[in-house]
């Protein structure tokens, strides 16, 4: 059985600049190899919407807890 080849990653903390530009060197990168590149923000925030405010947005969903016990016990009751 042939293994799989292992992924190598080098991890770096980058600022980003205007435009939206990101500049990485180094050294010990393979000249000419493509690389995947994925963006992390280290606050945890890249600007947009925060999961909070989308509890309860979507089709079907609830804006808080009290409103899903509401929904159970209607439901629950049309089964009688």
């Amino acid at each position: 059985m042939e293994e799989a080849p292992v992924n190598q990653a080098i991890r770096k903390s980058v600022i980003i600049q205007t435009g939206g530009t990101i500049r990485l060197v180094d050294a010990s990168l393979p000249v000419g190899r493509s690389a995947e590149v994925i963006v992390l923000f280290e606050d945890g925030n890249a600007g947009g919407v925060s999961l909070a405010a989308l509890m309860g947005t979507a089709h079907g969903g609830f804006p808080n807890p009290a409103e899903v016990d509401v929904y159970i016990r209607e439901e629950r009751d049309s089964w009688r």
